[in-house]
């Protein structure tokens, strides 16, 4: 399937992306030393910062009263391309050092690890391969 024919597929359904499961499906599936240098915490917070980094470069104003994750999401890129995305240098870069704040030290290649075991995770919720 072509790509644009996908995006329009993802654009079709309304998906409900839950960190909180993508963390435990990513923590499950990195390898053994990558979860005894990685908690499940630590993993959220990895997610949580992606999309910081989301929000912050498609310009929502997280100031407005009300404003909720729900709304938020509606403006975010579909998550079935932010794996292949993150190699956006910004985004890596926003990424390790924005963690290494929360005390969350890791590499170029352990984030694309984790977003690799991320695609388990949106390939069961999109039923489709990312």
């Amino acid at each position: 399937m072509e790509k644009s024919k996908k995006y329009d597929k993802f654009k079709e359904r309304n998906f409900d992306y839950n960190a909180d499961d993508s963390a435990q499906i990513i923590y499950n599936n990195i390898s053994p030393a990558l979860q005894q240098k990685f908690e499940y915490e630590d993993i959220l917070t990895i997610l949580d910062l992606r999309k910081d980094f989301l929000i912050l470069e498609n310009g929502i104003d997280l100031s407005i009263e009300g404003k909720d994750d729900e709304d938020i999401n509606l403006k975010l890129p579909p998550l079935p391309h932010l794996p292949k995305n993150y190699k956006n240098e910004e985004m890596r870069d926003y990424i390790i050092e924005t963690a290494s704040e929360h005390e969350i030290f890791l590499t170029a290649d352990e984030l694309q690890k984790i977003f690799e075991a991320e695609s388990i995770y949106l390939n069961k919720i999109y039923d489709v391969e990312v």
